[in-house]
């Protein structure tokens, strides 16, 4: 399959993500009203051609919108996985965290692509993607005009494959112990 993509989007290849909201969109931040889809990859630093591609794409939208003033770092949907803010998981990466609306500009439900292999995945009952697995995630760099900054939009989740999870190891249904009924032992908790 061969697709053309746009001058402001970059196709991670093979990389980890986390925080994949791709079916429930969330808050982007405790009391926002709108609600996104959103995921975090992690590029490998070793991976210089999308890096490089990836810093084209800024320095043309920085030139376009912004007078050719670059933006602070903390202003960019990018950062250096290495700094001191990041998590493990970020360590030797450039972690990118995109974003998509929950509806579009006609108010429909807008929702990021997201596939196995070769197939669509429409629902999250059959949604393979989780924090810590690979995939191929294309992205689309563009300038806000209201925010006046760079944004990164979610646009395509292709799962490639599995890798080990982030976060805690679920744990087994065996390690819940027996625990009586109330009625049983008069157990349970005095409110």
């Amino acid at each position: 399959m061969s697709t053309e993509i746009q001058e402001t989007e970059v196709i991670l290849p093979d990389v980890r993500v986390g925080y994949p909201h791709l079916f429930v969109a969330v808050p982007y931040k405790k009391g926002d009203d709108k609600n996104r889809f959103s995921i975090t990859s992690y590029l490998p630093k070793s991976d210089e051609e999308t890096k490089a591609r990836i810093d084209t794409i800024v320095r043309d939208l920085v030139k376009e919108n912004m007078e050719g003033v670059m933006p602070k770092k903390k202003d960019l949907p990018f950062s250096d996985g290495d700094g001191e803010d990041e998590a493990p998981e970020a360590q030797g990466n450039w972690v990118l965290r995109a974003y998509r609306p929950e509806f579009d500009s006609q108010d429909r439900p807008n929702p990021p692509q997201v596939m196995r292999l070769n197939t669509a995945v429409t629902n999250s009952q059959n949604n393979p993607v989780y924090a810590g697995c690979r995939c191929n995630v294309m992205l689309r760099f563009y300038y806000h005009t209201h925010w006046k900054r760079i944004c990164l939009q979610v646009e395509i989740v292709q799962f490639k494959r599995d890798d080990e999870a982030f976060g805690a190891v679920r744990p087994s249904i065996n390690a819940m112990p027996e625990i009586a009924d109330e009625e049983e032992e008069g157990g349970g908790f005095d409110v």
